[in-house]
């Protein structure tokens, strides 16, 4: 026994430690030793899987009603909110794969948040806004309205197993393709071409020259949105009196909905289940959302360029006023501030405060 004892001692003096020294791997054993390195054919531990988002969950949270589409409009887009209501409550249903009533018709000034509250839904629907201006007829070079449709998913889930909403067009400057259809003969054959799309009934070919796909539309229940400014019937510039004393009448600074309709064909005016006219903004409206925390072009700016931007009341009432005065709406105070961001970035690229004033 002393003899095993006095062995293991001897063993154990042999691997002190000093600062040069370091104890051989074989002197641990098992999972105790440092020094050992897993045998080449053990596998490596997989890695955690990444928590993905549920973008399911997060669409249908935020389509749960017309109400929360609602919401979500209401917290990038000012005012208007008739149309804000009846969007939410088009593109809720759409969502939910109802059947569309007819043809939406949204009809408002430049610059009053037409487009925008569609460009607010497009990231959590199926969504696709077109020009409607740039439209030719199929056989012509350029854009027509079954091309249009190629970006639509035409199926409720995609290959990611992500569901996709009922389809939506938005043809955004509608007007502009009425007025065309009326003046020119070759042009004329886009509505019918258009009516055909909103009756369904017949298959259509949205495929580019690589692959045909057929669609019929009326067995996919696509909602059709139509914007526009629609702005002819006010065009007309009356001959005004000359002289110190001299009235001078306004025109008439909002449209009708007998106005509006009286510009669409009469094989169109049947589609369109209903009409919202948009009021131009006041001066107060301008200033109301400049100065705004929730709509203001400074905070989406700011937030878009990662650069914490101010401005004094001064500057934001004056850009206000020259935006209500150009008649071009709120991006016309998007465009002043975004010059003004610009203009300093272009000698600081690196900064991250600016003080506009």
């Amino acid at each position: 026994m002393s003899k095993k004892k006095k062995k293991k001692k001897q063993k154990d003096d042999d691997f002190i430690v000093g600062e040069d020294d370091f104890l051989p791997a074989e002197y641990f054993e098992g999972e105790e030793n440092p020094f050992c390195e897993p045998p080449d054919d053990e596998p490596e531990p997989e890695p955690e899987p990444e928590s993905k988002l549920d973008y399911n969950k997060i669409r249908d949270t935020l389509f749960h009603s017309p109400k929360t589409v609602f919401d979500l409009l209401s917290e990038r887009v000012y005012g208007n909110d008739e149309y804000k209501r009846t969007l939410s409550t088009v593109v809720w249903k759409a969502y939910n794969w109802q059947p569309p009533d007819g043809a939406l018709l949204v009809v408002g000034p430049s610059g009053t948040g037409k487009t925008e509250a569609i460009r607010a839904l497009r990231s959590y629907g199926n969504i696709t806004c077109v020009n409607a201006a740039s439209l030719t007829p199929t056989g012509y070079r350029g854009p027509n309205l079954t091309s249009a449709l190629r970006s639509l998913k035409f199926t409720r889930t995609d290959t990611d197993g992500r569901r996709n909403g009922g389809p939506i067009c938005v043809w955004d400057e509608a007007d502009k393709l009425f007025q065309k259809a009326q003046t020119a003969w070759n042009d004329s054959g886009l509505i019918f071409e258009l009516l055909k799309l909103i009756d369904g009934g017949c298959f259509i070919d949205i495929g580019d020259d690589r692959k045909r796909i057929m669609i019929d539309p009326s067995d996919i229940n696509i909602t059709h949105i139509f914007l526009g400014s629609f702005s002819a019937p006010t065009d007309t510039k009356k001959s005004q009196p000359i002289g110190f004393n001299a009235v001078h009448e306004d025109e008439p600074k909002y449209l009708t909905e007998e106005q509006v309709m009286s510009t669409l064909p009469p094989e169109l005016q049947g589609r369109i289940s209903k009409t919202v006219i948009l009021n131009g903004f006041t001066e107060q409206d301008y200033r109301n959302i400049m100065l705004s925390n929730r709509y203001s072009p400074v905070r989406r700016i700011s937030d878009d360029t990662f650069i914490d931007i101010k401005i004094s009341r001064q500057l934001a009432e004056k850009i206000a006023n020259d935006a209500y005065q150009s008649k071009k709406g709120v991006r016309a105070m998007w465009s002043a501030v975004q010059a003004y961001v610009d203009d300093v970035l272009f000698d600081k690229p690196d900064i991250k405060y600016i003080y506009m004033e």
